[in-house]
Protein backbone atom coordinates (compact mmCIF):
# COMPACT_ATOMS: atom_id res chain seq x y z
CA UNK A 1 0.00 0.00 0.00
CA UNK A 2 1.33 3.29 -1.13
CA UNK A 3 1.89 6.04 1.40
CA UNK A 4 0.02 9.51 0.76
CA UNK A 5 1.57 12.37 -1.32
CA UNK A 6 3.51 15.19 0.90
CA UNK A 7 3.09 18.50 -0.45
CA UNK A 8 4.84 21.61 0.38
CA UNK A 9 3.19 25.20 0.95
CA UNK A 10 5.66 28.13 1.18
CA UNK A 11 4.44 31.97 0.93
CA UNK A 12 4.79 34.67 3.08
CA UNK A 13 0.91 35.08 4.88
CA UNK A 14 0.36 32.86 7.24
CA UNK A 15 -3.55 33.01 6.79
CA UNK A 16 -3.08 32.36 3.21
CA UNK A 17 -1.16 29.37 4.07
CA UNK A 18 -2.84 27.87 6.83
CA UNK A 19 -6.55 27.79 4.09
CA UNK A 20 -4.23 26.02 1.45
CA UNK A 21 -2.81 23.49 4.02
CA UNK A 22 -6.26 22.63 4.56
CA UNK A 23 -7.59 22.66 1.19
CA UNK A 24 -5.25 20.37 0.11
CA UNK A 25 -5.50 18.18 2.75
CA UNK A 26 -8.31 16.65 0.96
CA UNK A 27 -6.48 15.07 -1.28
CA UNK A 28 -5.41 12.68 1.41
CA UNK A 29 -1.80 14.09 0.89
CA UNK A 30 0.20 14.86 3.59
CA UNK A 31 0.72 19.00 4.10
CA UNK A 32 3.69 20.49 5.12
CA UNK A 33 3.74 24.44 5.44
CA UNK A 34 6.05 27.21 6.26
CA UNK A 35 6.30 30.77 5.81
CA UNK A 36 10.58 30.52 6.54
CA UNK A 37 13.05 29.57 3.64
CA UNK A 38 15.30 27.70 5.82
CA UNK A 39 12.06 25.69 7.15
CA UNK A 40 10.84 25.39 3.53
CA UNK A 41 14.63 24.05 2.86
CA UNK A 42 15.01 21.54 5.75
CA UNK A 43 11.55 20.24 4.78
CA UNK A 44 12.66 19.45 1.41
CA UNK A 45 15.76 18.28 2.61
CA UNK A 46 13.80 15.94 5.57
CA UNK A 47 10.60 15.10 4.18
CA UNK A 48 11.15 14.85 0.43
CA UNK A 49 7.88 16.55 -0.91
CA UNK A 50 6.27 15.44 -3.98
CA UNK A 51 5.01 19.11 -4.23
CA UNK A 52 6.20 22.27 -3.81
CA UNK A 53 3.43 25.25 -3.74
CA UNK A 54 4.38 28.62 -4.21
CA UNK A 55 2.32 31.20 -3.13
CA UNK A 56 2.41 34.56 -4.74
CA UNK A 57 3.07 36.15 -1.69
CA UNK A 58 6.60 35.18 -2.09
CA UNK A 59 9.23 38.35 -3.14
CA UNK A 60 10.89 37.29 -6.67
CA UNK A 61 14.25 37.06 -4.72
CA UNK A 62 12.61 34.27 -2.27
CA UNK A 63 10.63 32.37 -5.30
CA UNK A 64 14.48 31.83 -7.10
CA UNK A 65 16.05 30.95 -3.63
CA UNK A 66 14.04 28.37 -2.98
CA UNK A 67 13.82 26.96 -6.72
CA UNK A 68 17.56 26.93 -7.04
CA UNK A 69 17.41 25.26 -3.93
CA UNK A 70 14.78 22.39 -4.94
CA UNK A 71 16.46 21.83 -8.54
CA UNK A 72 19.94 21.55 -6.28
CA UNK A 73 17.92 19.13 -3.30
CA UNK A 74 15.22 17.40 -5.22
CA UNK A 75 15.06 18.27 -9.04
CA UNK A 76 12.69 15.44 -9.85
CA UNK A 77 9.90 17.47 -7.45
CA UNK A 78 7.41 19.03 -9.32
CA UNK A 79 6.37 22.82 -8.51
CA UNK A 80 3.09 24.68 -8.73
CA UNK A 81 3.69 28.50 -8.86
CA UNK A 82 0.71 30.32 -7.72
CA UNK A 83 0.29 33.58 -9.32
CA UNK A 84 -2.34 36.83 -8.73
CA UNK A 85 -2.01 38.17 -12.21
CA UNK A 86 -3.02 36.13 -14.48
CA UNK A 87 0.62 35.71 -15.76
CA UNK A 88 2.22 32.42 -16.37
CA UNK A 89 5.95 32.46 -15.57
CA UNK A 90 6.86 29.10 -16.48
CA UNK A 91 4.01 27.95 -18.17
CA UNK A 92 3.39 24.00 -16.93
CA UNK A 93 3.43 24.41 -12.99
CA UNK A 94 1.51 27.59 -13.00
CA UNK A 95 -1.98 28.94 -11.57
CA UNK A 96 -3.58 31.89 -11.48
CA UNK A 97 -5.04 31.45 -7.46
CA UNK A 98 -8.35 33.73 -8.73
CA UNK A 99 -9.93 30.78 -10.80
CA UNK A 100 -10.38 29.30 -7.14
CA UNK A 101 -10.11 26.81 -4.64
CA UNK A 102 -11.28 23.88 -6.67
CA UNK A 103 -8.94 24.95 -9.82
CA UNK A 104 -6.17 24.47 -7.19
CA UNK A 105 -7.48 21.56 -5.83
CA UNK A 106 -7.91 19.68 -9.33
CA UNK A 107 -4.24 21.30 -10.31
CA UNK A 108 -2.47 19.64 -7.48
CA UNK A 109 -4.66 16.30 -8.31
CA UNK A 110 -3.71 16.68 -11.65
CA UNK A 111 0.01 17.13 -10.68
CA UNK A 112 0.12 14.26 -8.21
CA UNK A 113 -1.56 11.97 -10.53
CA UNK A 114 0.79 12.77 -13.81
CA UNK A 115 4.13 11.08 -11.80
CA UNK A 116 3.29 7.80 -10.29
CA UNK A 117 3.78 9.35 -6.56
CA UNK A 118 4.12 6.10 -4.32
CA UNK A 119 5.92 6.40 -0.83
Amino acid sequence: MSNPACILVYGRDPSLIETRCMLLETTGSKVHATTEPEQAEQIIREEHPDLLVLCYTLSPDDRTNILSAVQHLRPEMKTLILTADGTSETGNGDLDIFTGARALRAKVVEMLDSGAVSR
